[in-house]
């Protein structure tokens, strides 16, 4: 999405406004981002293209409030012409029982579009019989935020998609049948090169953690640590099974295995309780966005992969085949699949001598800062400071659990 970017910096501007009226202009600017590069002749038609396109039956709470927009909101642009409009059609769809919650949802945010049309207009007041033109201006702007909202949480990026697809065409989730040791790595090159022909539209990414000593000194010096894969919470990292005896393990060459891949985990997913919980201290940790994007040193981006969910493991029935690759990390079982990951992956030979083993500097890919919502006040507090007094932390912004933005007078 063309300025998906724009239209969240505008959402979340939009929490910050206490003006009603400067809120609903905040919130415009994000839906209009939105649908704008959507076809259509007229303005109307491109909200109607873009909410057919992104819906989904969790924006039904938006209909809430469609009981505000019940008495005809009149088109003041053209309140003198021949055939004056208003709101009417949109009030009898949304009447209607037989209609749909999705065109009840365009109707709706068509009555919005109405009201934001009038704001400016000097023609005379849009209050109707019931309530006036800030009740009308606030139950739009509710409306508007709640459908932004929902969007923001669920929408799912195209090209993360399309990147899953790609790697299932290469790694056939269906089967379990390992390559030879040069097809793997030549799996793994094309994998790598069609991450990085997307360099510019990679989704962000995101790393929940607790608030440990640990974790918040690698965020505050802008790194990375990774771990060996044999340290991982999933024992059967890499797991390859014995395709003449699926019940047999190749157990020791897996650890060995294991102890020479570095790995560091992400997700695709912003807002996920099991990651809170499971990762992040139980919500009193934190979530940190990052945006491979920017990152300067493609050799980063060639070590980036998101990974497949499976139930049936790679298998092979000759140890020659197992040529430690990241190709065998690649692969989980469908009960991590909530995780939604993507994760860097090493082999040790990678860093240099003047290296620190297992670092990777990601100054430049560190995007946001989310605080869990049973995070201490206090370091919280620290985190936010210490990252103010360095340049290249001044663009990141801060934000509750929930998305809220923590104002500057706030931190």
């Amino acid at each position: 999405m063309k300025y998906f970017d724009t239209a969240k910096r505008w959402y979340e501007k939009s929490l910050l406004e206490e003006n009603p009226v400067d809120r609903f202009q905040c919130l415009w600017i994000a839906f209009n981002a939105l649908y704008g590069d959507q076809l259509g002749k007229f303005e109307t038609y491109q909200i109607i293209n873009f909410v057919r396109e992104h819906y989904s039956s969790s924006q039904d709470k938006v209909l809430e409030y469609k009981q505000y927009f019940e008495e005809p909101i009149p088109n003041l642009r053209i309140l003198y012409s021949a055939s004056p409009k208003d709101t009417r059609s949109q009030i009898a769809i949304l009447e209607r029982n037989y209609e749909d919650n999705e065109e009840k949802i365009k109707a709706l945010l068509l009555c919005v579009y109405q009201v934001h049309r009038n704001i400016f207009c000097p023609e005379g007041s849009f209050a109707t019989q019931r309530y006036s033109e800030e009740e009308i201006i606030a139950y739009a702007s509710k409306a508007l935020e709640i459908y932004l909202k929902d969007f923001f949480e669920h929408y799912t990026d195209p090209i993360n998609s399309r990147i899953l697809q790609y790697i299932d065409v290469l790694i056939d989730p269906n089967s379990g049948n390992l390559p030879t040791v040069r097809g793997k790595r030549r799996t793994v090159a094309e994998i790598s090169d069609f991450i990085k022909s997307y360099k510019g539209h990679l989704p962000l990414l995101y790393r929940y953690s607790p608030a440990d000593y640990y974790n918040v000194s690698a965020l505050l010096d802008g790194s990375v640590y990774l771990v060996s894969a044999a340290h991982m919470n999933d024992f059967w990292e890499g797991k390859v099974v014995d395709s003449t005896n699926p019940n047999i393990d190749l157990v020791e060459t897996l650890k060995k295995n294991q102890e020479e891949i570095y790995l560091k985990s992400f997700s695709s997913d912003r807002n996920s309780s099991v990651m809170w919980q499971k990762y992040a201290g139980n919500y009193t940790g934190l979530c940190v966005t990052y945006n491979f994007n920017n990152v300067q040193n493609d050799a980063i981006l060639s070590n980036l992969y998101p990974v497949q969910y499976s139930n049936i493991p790679f298998n092979c029935n000759s140890e020659a085949l197992l040529d430690n690759n990241p190709y065998l990390y690649l692969k989980k079982s469908k009960e991590w699949a909530d995780e939604k990951e993507w994760r860097l992956i090493y082999k040790p030979s990678y860093f240099t001598d003047n290296q620190i083993h297992n670092k990777l500097d990601l100054k430049e890919c560190i995007e946001a800062v989310y605080f869990g919502i049973g995070m201490d006040s206090s370091l919280q507090r620290h985190i936010m400071t210490e990252m103010r007094k360095r340049n290249v932390f001044r663009s990141v912004r801060f934000y509750c659990m929930n998305g809220t933005p923590i104002a500057p007078s706030q931190e």
